[in-house]
């Protein structure tokens, strides 16, 4: 991660700084499964201050330059008139130069980026990347006026005489520790620095405080790592605690009994003593708090600053007996210049161990609600634990700063993958990107578009070397439809005819059940009727001539017109007696089975199919595309289904015919024979059932590689989404809703979990997969799509795809009604043969 620098002139120095700015803080409940918290607020703020606490260390132990700023700012009000507050960490580098000084900051700025990532897990931060980034923060600690927060250090007298003891004594003048006869009494003065116990406060009421204080102020956070505190401050220290050790020496007792309340005291002095000269011969850090505006801060931003800042200051009956000497700060106002004054040799107040810096190096912590202008990340990312293949681009692994191209080499493909997630979240633009490279290599695709805005933008960005490949079906385009004849079978041989037959009549019959539930809504009779029926209309041997092509409008008369039955009953003579039966019996049933009851009831369900001009002149012309040729010859099929123009039920029809047609195509040349072949299907809803499934685990061998999308689970039968589950290789889900999250989670755990996926940010997705990128799952950034092209190209590609593929309207129309009075035993004119 590169950083950039911004300087300015301080005395005879340069000063410059780089740092990172706090983009989103991470859900609390994401950040108790991080974590494994239990479910209460004191576990995820004893939590957020272990992690502040080794983010301290790490800083005090990071190489120089060591110094920072670490400012919280509240920006301007909007123009909705709220004001946000921004969180930034600033290194410093000075120098003679302005280049030296920019050098260290950015040398500071890495090192600081690394600390971050591996300390505080709940925060995410993103680089300050123009000088206008910087401004502010540069403008923030160089204020007009400032006020400075230390922790209290006060002169502490403990007397005691041979009689009776004086109380302790509390005195505000400078000075060292010494001993002093007193009237016969040895007196000690020692030093003592009230410690600050980083409160459990989430710092909600600092931003509330600063984001509403008038002047607008600003925390600024000045500190600077050591490895051991300077020696000036370290003699401070083993002098306050030689004199510390003596108050509770025999000599200074004399021969009196030293009471117990003095001994405790005195004792809880000594231990504080003992431990700040512990933590200044370790790793510490300089630090100065200052609150910073252009007039002097309010007292309740200062009171509410140091509240959060120091438990000990605001909470009564601590236990312990050295309650007396915690917490408490003075305030004073400083001279500006003094908050970018470097901290070369800090006093022993301006020392902190990691520990209680934590009151202070520290930023907002994740609650249920959102900070005003810093955002809440409501899922994880994690690494890619595999490498990139040379196939099909998914986007980009983003993970602690890590960055990482994400592609499936081509065994994945063959795997299949399965794409889910709600409108709007990214899934139509990984579609789209993933067309794009077949088709840029050269490759055999199709694609199902439930609404043809996908085709949209894929025209405009198609290759021109490619446009000859397009074979576009339009449903919208009334005045030129391309014939898509669910019935027609282009056969010449009699068996194989009737083979194929079987197959469409199956198909039709998959289709029939997986839109109407035929489970609960069919039954024996109506399959053995469909089945049966049509079989009748589609006869036991190729047409001998276009009109005699069978269609769905000429299925709906098989059960009103007898003559109909009988002239189809005459045209299979002997070849399937198994029909001739079915239809004699069949008219020969009476009651409730009787061929009148029955019609309404089956031919109903292909009613809307028919009764629309527009869709009955591309499902009932004589024609149907030949997608054995646009398979061997790796043309481009892009198809939209016109859900929006037919509706949910004409869309399931044509996109479960297409995908049968498709299958039958690359099964008939055999496993392993011919070039490979990619299908993709949005709203894969609309015809997945038992047999796509099977298909999935088959399509492999036969060289098709498949990628489906939806929008949510439950639009899928449990069985079905199992056995797609099964099936895939890849798993690719984008934001889903609460209940589908719930049903996707365990494909993820326990890297990610249902939080995670009901709260993943539109375009970012996570990967399941079986191939070279690793079986972890981890989190993608979907790629954007390349800028659209030339649009001219795009109507060019159109208007060459419907001439070709196209039939003018007039003689659509005038073909199906040929069909339908042929079969109807009528010339065109309407008199009987």
């Amino acid at each position: 991660m590169g950083f950039v620098a911004s300087h300015f002139k301080s005395g005879r120095e340069y000063v410059a700084v780089a740092g990172l700015r706090l983009r989103e803080l991470l859900a609390e409940v994401l950040f108790r499964e991080t974590a494994g918290l239990e479910p209460d607020a004191a576990a995820v703020s004893n939590a957020c201050r272990e992690r502040c606490v080794d983010f301290a260390n790490a800083l005090a132990a990071m190489p120089d330059p060591r110094e920072f700023f670490l400012v919280h700012l509240p920006r301007p009000a909007d123009e909705t008139g709220f004001r946000r507050l921004d969180v930034a960490l600033l290194s410093v580098g000075r120098g003679k130069t302005a280049a030296e000084a920019e050098r260290l900051a950015q040398t500071g700025a890495c090192n600081i980026s690394l600390v971050l990532q591996t300390t505080l897990d709940f925060a995410f931060w993103e680089p300050l990347e123009g000088p206008e980034s910087r401004q502010p923060y540069i403008d923030a600690i160089r204020p007009k006026f400032c006020v400075e927060l230390r922790r209290r250090m006060e002169k502490v007298t403990v007397a005691h005489g041979h009689l009776e003891r004086e109380p302790f004594g509390f005195t505000t003048e400078p000075g060292t520790s010494q001993v002093r006869p007193v009237r016969g009494k040895a007196e000690f003065h020692l030093l003592h620095l009230f410690p600050w116990v980083p409160s459990d406060d989430p710092w909600r009421r600092v931003a509330d405080v600063l984001l509403r204080s008038e002047p607008r102020t600003t925390l600024v956070v000045h500190g600077r790592g050591f490895d051991r505190a300077p020696d000036q401050a370290l003699a401070v220290a083993r002098e306050n605690f030689a004199a510390a050790e003596k108050t509770l020496s025999p000599a200074f007792g004399g021969s009196e009994k030293v009471d117990s309340v003095f001994e405790l005291q005195a004792g809880a002095l000594r231990d504080w003593a003992l431990r700040r000269l512990a933590l200044l011969e370790a790793r510490t850090l300089a630090v100065r708090v200052f609150l910073c505006s252009d007039a002097r801060p309010s007292d309740a931003a200062v009171a509410t600053v140091l509240s959060a800042i120091d438990d000990a200051s605001i909470r009564t009956g601590q236990p312990g007996a050295d309650c007396l000497f915690r917490g408490g700060a003075d305030v004073e106002a400083r001279p500006p210049e003094e908050t970018v004054e470097p901290l070369l040799n800090p006093t022993m107040d301006l020392l902190f161990g990691p520990m209680e810096v934590a009151a202070v190096v520290r930023t907002v912590c994740p609650r249920g609600s959102d900070f005003p202008g810093i955002a809440t990340s409501r899922s994880r990312t994690a690494l890619m634990t595999g490498s990139a293949g040379g196939d099909a681009p998914l986007g980009t692994n983003l993970h602690l700063g890590q960055q990482g191209y994400v592609a499936l080499d081509a065994e994945a493909r063959f795997r299949h993958v399965y794409v889910v997630g709600q409108t709007g979240t990214g899934k139509s633009t990984l579609l789209l990107n993933m067309v794009l490279h077949d088709i840029r290599k050269g490759r055999g695709v199709a694609l199902l578009d439930p609404h043809g805005s996908l085709i949209d933008d894929l025209l405009e960005r198609l290759p021109a070397e490619r446009s000859k490949d397009v074979v576009l079906v339009d449903p919208a385009d009334a005045e030129r439809p391309v014939g898509f004849n669910p019935l027609f079978i282009d056969e010449e041989d009699p068996m194989r005819y009737r083979r194929m037959r079987d197959l469409v009549i199956d198909d039709m019959y998959g289709f029939i059940d997986h839109i109407y539930d035929l489970r609960q809504t069919g039954g024996p009779i109506f399959e053995v009727h469909f089945r049966s029926m049509l079989g009748l209309l589609m006869g036991a041997e190729p047409p001998k001539s276009r009109s005699e092509i069978p269609n769905l409008m000429v299925f709906r008369s098989l059960y009103t017109n007898q003559k109909l039955r009988a002239r189809l009953k005459e045209r299979l003579g002997d070849s399937d007696p198994v029909l001739t039966e079915f239809v004699k019996e069949a008219e020969a049933t009476g009651g409730e089975a009787s061929l009148n009851n029955l019609s309404t009831y089956i031919t109903s369900k292909f009613s809307r199919f028919v009764s629309d001009t527009a869709l009955r002149n591309i499902i009932c012309q004589p024609r149907m595309l030949d997608l054995d040729s646009i398979i061997a010859e790796g043309k481009i099929l892009l198809f939209n289904l016109g859900k929006g123009r037919f509706g949910e039920k004409a869309a399931a029809l044509l996109s479960s015919q297409i995908v049968s047609r498709i299958w039958h195509a690359v099964t008939r040349r055999g496993a392993g024979n011919g070039r490979p072949f990619f299908l993709y299907a949005d709203e894969f809803q609309l015809f997945a059932d038992e047999r796509f499934a099977e298909m999935l685990a088959e399509a492999r061998k036969f060289g098709l590689a498949l990628t489906v999308a939806h929008q949510y689970v439950e639009q899928l039968r449990p069985e079905v989404l199992r056995a797609v589950l099964g099936n895939v290789g890849t798993s690719v889900v984008l934001r889903v809703g609460s209940r589908d999250a719930e049903l996707l989670a365990p494909l993820f755990e326990p890297t990610f979990n249902r939080h995670d996926l009901s709260g993943v940010d539109n375009f970012h997705a996570y990967v399941r997969s079986a191939g070279c990128v690793g079986s972890q799952p981890f989190s993608l950034a979907v790629a954007p799509p390349p800028p659209a092209g030339d649009r001219k190209l795009a109507e060019r590609i159109r208007s060459a795809a419907r001439k070709t593929y196209g039939t003018e309207r007039d003689e659509a129309e005038f073909e199906i009604l040929s069909t339908y009075w042929k079969f109807m035993g009528k010339k065109g004119t309407g008199d009987e043969e």
